[in-house]
């Protein structure tokens, strides 16, 4: 099915984001699944192994936290 598919695609790509970042799958699912939160330098190092950068890299992110607007 298309489902099992994109989840075998996924999987292949943690997989290969995993050997180019050093990062366990084990930790790039807990990113992916919201169990972990990363540090910036986690979100840097992770954004040059997608050879793109942190802002480009976070770019539509939605926080579920809420902050105050700047004076």
């Amino acid at each position: 099915t298309d489902e099992s598919q994109l989840l075998v695609l996924f999987k292949n790509f943690r997989i290969g984001l995993s050997d180019r970042s050093g990062f366990s799958q084990q930790y790039l699912s807990g990113l992916e699944t919201g169990y972990r939160n990363p540090t910036v330098i986690t979100l840097f190092e992770l954004a040059t192994c997608l050879e793109t950068t942190p802002d480009e890299f976070l770019r539509g992110v939605k926080s579920d936290t809420q902050t105050d607007p700047l004076p």
